[in-house]
Protein backbone atom coordinates (compact mmCIF):
# COMPACT_ATOMS: atom_id res chain seq x y z
CA UNK A 1 0.00 0.00 0.00
CA UNK A 2 1.16 3.53 -0.59
CA UNK A 3 0.36 6.92 0.08
CA UNK A 4 0.87 10.30 -0.86
CA UNK A 5 -0.07 13.68 -0.05
CA UNK A 6 0.90 17.32 -1.06
CA UNK A 7 1.69 19.51 2.61
CA UNK A 8 2.58 21.61 3.36
CA UNK A 9 3.04 24.01 0.50
CA UNK A 10 6.25 22.88 -1.19
CA UNK A 11 5.98 19.23 -0.23
CA UNK A 12 5.40 15.97 -0.95
CA UNK A 13 5.01 13.08 1.72
CA UNK A 14 5.20 9.56 -0.01
CA UNK A 15 4.53 6.32 2.10
CA UNK A 16 4.70 2.67 1.31
CA UNK A 17 5.20 -0.32 2.87
CA UNK A 18 5.39 -4.16 2.67
CA UNK A 19 5.27 -7.36 4.94
CA UNK A 20 8.08 -9.34 4.95
CA UNK A 21 7.71 -13.01 3.16
CA UNK A 22 8.13 -14.64 6.62
CA UNK A 23 5.20 -12.94 7.53
CA UNK A 24 2.93 -13.10 4.35
CA UNK A 25 4.01 -17.02 4.32
CA UNK A 26 2.91 -16.95 7.90
CA UNK A 27 -0.43 -15.33 7.61
CA UNK A 28 0.87 -12.84 9.92
CA UNK A 29 0.73 -9.25 9.81
CA UNK A 30 3.36 -6.03 9.05
CA UNK A 31 4.85 -5.08 12.43
CA UNK A 32 5.87 -1.94 11.03
CA UNK A 33 4.10 1.36 11.53
CA UNK A 34 4.30 4.69 10.10
CA UNK A 35 2.55 8.06 10.66
CA UNK A 36 2.56 11.96 9.52
CA UNK A 37 0.88 14.87 10.58
CA UNK A 38 1.32 18.41 8.84
CA UNK A 39 2.51 20.89 11.66
CA UNK A 40 1.42 24.31 9.71
CA UNK A 41 4.69 25.47 7.69
CA UNK A 42 6.21 22.18 8.49
CA UNK A 43 5.34 18.41 9.61
CA UNK A 44 6.30 15.40 11.03
CA UNK A 45 7.21 11.69 10.08
CA UNK A 46 7.29 9.06 12.02
CA UNK A 47 8.03 4.77 11.27
CA UNK A 48 8.62 2.14 14.05
CA UNK A 49 9.64 -1.36 13.27
CA UNK A 50 7.54 -3.73 16.26
CA UNK A 51 10.21 -6.56 17.34
CA UNK A 52 9.73 -10.10 15.60
CA UNK A 53 9.27 -11.87 18.80
CA UNK A 54 7.17 -9.82 20.88
CA UNK A 55 3.49 -10.63 21.19
CA UNK A 56 1.79 -7.18 20.59
CA UNK A 57 4.81 -5.86 18.95
CA UNK A 58 2.90 -4.38 15.91
CA UNK A 59 0.66 -2.38 18.18
CA UNK A 60 3.43 -0.88 20.00
CA UNK A 61 5.01 0.51 16.80
CA UNK A 62 1.31 1.52 16.11
CA UNK A 63 1.90 3.71 19.41
CA UNK A 64 4.74 4.92 18.90
CA UNK A 65 4.49 6.30 15.91
CA UNK A 66 1.00 8.18 17.10
CA UNK A 67 2.68 9.61 20.20
CA UNK A 68 5.60 10.88 18.28
CA UNK A 69 2.86 12.91 16.15
CA UNK A 70 0.74 13.70 18.68
CA UNK A 71 3.44 15.52 20.74
CA UNK A 72 5.03 17.23 17.71
CA UNK A 73 1.39 18.51 17.12
CA UNK A 74 1.43 19.90 21.16
CA UNK A 75 4.93 21.26 20.94
CA UNK A 76 6.12 22.08 17.56
CA UNK A 77 2.86 23.48 15.84
CA UNK A 78 4.79 26.61 15.17
CA UNK A 79 9.09 26.66 14.75
CA UNK A 80 10.90 27.95 17.74
CA UNK A 81 11.10 32.21 16.79
CA UNK A 82 14.70 31.58 17.36
CA UNK A 83 17.74 28.96 16.97
CA UNK A 84 18.12 28.36 20.42
CA UNK A 85 14.67 27.37 20.94
CA UNK A 86 15.48 24.33 18.67
CA UNK A 87 17.52 23.13 21.68
CA UNK A 88 14.98 23.33 24.06
CA UNK A 89 12.48 21.81 21.92
CA UNK A 90 14.50 18.67 21.41
CA UNK A 91 14.62 18.10 25.40
CA UNK A 92 10.58 18.98 25.76
CA UNK A 93 9.98 16.69 22.53
CA UNK A 94 12.23 13.65 23.93
CA UNK A 95 10.93 13.90 27.44
CA UNK A 96 7.03 14.30 26.64
CA UNK A 97 7.46 11.52 23.82
CA UNK A 98 8.72 9.35 26.15
CA UNK A 99 6.16 9.94 29.06
CA UNK A 100 3.73 10.14 26.00
CA UNK A 101 4.70 6.48 25.02
CA UNK A 102 5.06 4.74 28.01
CA UNK A 103 1.43 6.01 29.70
CA UNK A 104 0.01 4.82 26.26
CA UNK A 105 1.49 1.64 26.47
CA UNK A 106 0.76 1.13 30.34
CA UNK A 107 -3.23 1.62 28.89
CA UNK A 108 -2.90 -1.53 26.91
CA UNK A 109 -2.59 -3.51 29.85
CA UNK A 110 0.05 -5.80 28.65
CA UNK A 111 3.50 -6.08 29.73
CA UNK A 112 6.36 -3.49 28.43
CA UNK A 113 8.65 -6.18 26.55
CA UNK A 114 5.08 -7.24 24.53
CA UNK A 115 5.17 -4.15 23.03
CA UNK A 116 8.81 -4.05 21.48
CA UNK A 117 9.45 -1.71 19.14
CA UNK A 118 12.40 0.89 17.72
CA UNK A 119 10.53 4.40 16.40
CA UNK A 120 12.45 7.01 14.25
CA UNK A 121 10.75 9.85 14.28
CA UNK A 122 11.70 13.67 12.21
CA UNK A 123 10.27 16.91 13.11
CA UNK A 124 10.64 19.42 10.55
CA UNK A 125 10.00 23.72 9.93
CA UNK A 126 12.54 23.71 7.20
CA UNK A 127 15.68 24.98 7.36
CA UNK A 128 15.52 23.07 10.88
CA UNK A 129 14.99 19.44 11.41
CA UNK A 130 14.91 17.70 14.34
CA UNK A 131 15.44 13.53 14.48
CA UNK A 132 14.65 11.41 17.17
CA UNK A 133 15.22 8.09 17.54
CA UNK A 134 15.59 4.46 19.35
CA UNK A 135 17.02 1.54 17.84
CA UNK A 136 18.22 0.59 14.01
CA UNK A 137 15.91 2.43 11.52
CA UNK A 138 17.59 4.69 9.84
CA UNK A 139 17.01 8.82 7.81
CA UNK A 140 18.90 9.55 4.51
CA UNK A 141 18.83 13.16 3.25
CA UNK A 142 18.60 14.89 -0.10
CA UNK A 143 21.03 17.91 -0.90
CA UNK A 144 20.36 20.09 -3.68
CA UNK A 145 23.33 19.42 -5.88
CA UNK A 146 25.12 17.56 -3.07
CA UNK A 147 23.53 13.63 -3.61
CA UNK A 148 21.77 11.74 -1.04
CA UNK A 149 23.66 11.24 2.71
CA UNK A 150 22.45 8.56 5.37
CA UNK A 151 22.28 11.21 7.79
CA UNK A 152 21.05 8.75 10.88
CA UNK A 153 22.76 5.29 10.37
CA UNK A 154 20.88 2.24 11.94
CA UNK A 155 21.84 1.60 15.64
CA UNK A 156 23.40 -1.47 15.88
CA UNK A 157 22.77 -1.63 20.06
CA UNK A 158 25.33 -1.55 22.25
CA UNK A 159 28.81 -3.86 22.34
CA UNK A 160 26.62 -7.09 23.70
CA UNK A 161 24.51 -7.03 20.49
CA UNK A 162 21.60 -7.03 22.45
CA UNK A 163 18.60 -4.79 20.54
CA UNK A 164 17.53 -2.18 22.06
CA UNK A 165 13.60 -0.67 21.55
CA UNK A 166 11.17 1.70 23.01
CA UNK A 167 10.23 -0.15 25.69
CA UNK A 168 14.23 -1.15 26.87
CA UNK A 169 15.37 -0.31 30.42
CA UNK A 170 18.28 1.14 28.91
CA UNK A 171 16.73 2.73 26.13
CA UNK A 172 18.28 6.27 27.74
CA UNK A 173 21.61 5.31 27.07
CA UNK A 174 20.73 4.74 23.39
CA UNK A 175 18.20 7.39 22.74
CA UNK A 176 19.42 9.97 19.56
CA UNK A 177 18.25 13.12 19.10
CA UNK A 178 19.85 15.38 16.85
CA UNK A 179 18.85 18.08 15.15
CA UNK A 180 19.80 19.41 11.70
CA UNK A 181 19.60 22.95 10.51
CA UNK A 182 19.95 22.99 6.70
CA UNK A 183 18.54 25.16 3.66
CA UNK A 184 19.71 22.66 1.18
CA UNK A 185 17.65 20.09 1.91
CA UNK A 186 15.59 18.91 -0.72
CA UNK A 187 14.47 15.42 0.55
CA UNK A 188 13.55 12.86 3.64
CA UNK A 189 13.44 8.80 4.23
CA UNK A 190 12.91 7.92 6.93
CA UNK A 191 13.12 3.68 6.74
CA UNK A 192 12.68 0.71 9.25
CA UNK A 193 15.75 -1.67 9.03
CA UNK A 194 14.26 -4.26 7.03
CA UNK A 195 15.38 -1.89 3.88
CA UNK A 196 18.99 -1.83 4.85
CA UNK A 197 19.97 -4.71 2.84
CA UNK A 198 17.95 -3.45 0.05
CA UNK A 199 18.54 0.18 -0.12
CA UNK A 200 21.92 0.80 1.10
CA UNK A 201 25.51 0.42 0.28
CA UNK A 202 28.14 -1.26 2.55
CA UNK A 203 31.53 -0.87 3.08
CA UNK A 204 34.56 -1.00 5.22
CA UNK A 205 35.53 1.48 7.83
CA UNK A 206 39.53 2.09 8.19
CA UNK A 207 39.42 -0.65 10.84
CA UNK A 208 37.79 -2.91 9.03
CA UNK A 209 34.36 -2.64 10.22
CA UNK A 210 31.45 -2.50 8.56
CA UNK A 211 30.15 0.93 7.45
CA UNK A 212 26.36 1.53 5.60
CA UNK A 213 26.13 4.44 2.79
CA UNK A 214 23.22 6.19 0.76
CA UNK A 215 24.34 4.55 -2.51
CA UNK A 216 24.26 7.04 -5.48
CA UNK A 217 21.03 5.12 -7.14
CA UNK A 218 19.31 6.52 -3.38
CA UNK A 219 18.56 9.43 -5.37
CA UNK A 220 15.74 7.97 -7.57
CA UNK A 221 13.40 7.73 -4.45
CA UNK A 222 13.24 11.25 -4.08
CA UNK A 223 13.08 12.14 -7.82
CA UNK A 224 10.52 9.72 -8.48
CA UNK A 225 8.18 12.28 -6.75
CA UNK A 226 9.64 15.80 -6.79
CA UNK A 227 8.02 16.49 -10.45
CA UNK A 228 4.08 17.23 -10.55
CA UNK A 229 3.67 13.55 -12.47
CA UNK A 230 4.55 10.79 -9.99
CA UNK A 231 2.55 7.20 -8.56
CA UNK A 232 2.84 6.56 -4.99
CA UNK A 233 2.42 2.91 -6.85
CA UNK A 234 6.36 2.68 -7.80
CA UNK A 235 7.67 2.98 -4.57
CA UNK A 236 5.06 0.41 -3.67
CA UNK A 237 6.16 -2.01 -6.57
CA UNK A 238 9.60 -1.46 -5.12
CA UNK A 239 9.19 -2.62 -1.69
CA UNK A 240 7.36 -6.23 -2.96
CA UNK A 241 9.97 -6.83 -5.27
CA UNK A 242 11.78 -10.00 -5.70
CA UNK A 243 14.80 -7.98 -5.46
CA UNK A 244 14.12 -6.34 -2.20
CA UNK A 245 12.49 -9.77 -0.76
CA UNK A 246 15.12 -11.88 -1.22
CA UNK A 247 18.01 -8.83 -0.10
CA UNK A 248 15.40 -9.00 3.44
CA UNK A 249 12.78 -11.15 4.52
CA UNK A 250 11.71 -8.49 7.24
CA UNK A 251 8.56 -6.18 6.81
CA UNK A 252 9.65 -2.38 4.75
CA UNK A 253 8.60 0.65 5.54
CA UNK A 254 9.83 4.02 3.78
CA UNK A 255 8.32 7.37 4.56
CA UNK A 256 9.49 10.04 1.35
CA UNK A 257 9.30 14.05 2.00
CA UNK A 258 10.25 15.62 -1.23
CA UNK A 259 10.19 19.33 -1.73
CA UNK A 260 8.53 20.19 -5.34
Amino acid sequence: MAAAAKFPPGWRVVTAEAAGPLHLAGGGENQDAHAYRRLGDGFVLAVADGAGSAAWSACGARTAVAAACRVAEDLAGAPPRERSGWWDLRRRYVSRFLHTFDAWAAGLGRPPADLATTVLAVVAHPPAFLFVAVGDCFAVVEHAGGGTHLLLPPDAGPDDGAAVFLTSPGRAASLRAELLFDPAVTGLALCTDGLVEPALAAGRGPGGGRVLRAPQDFERYFSAFAGPEHSPALLTDRMHSPEFAAASADDKTMVLAVRT
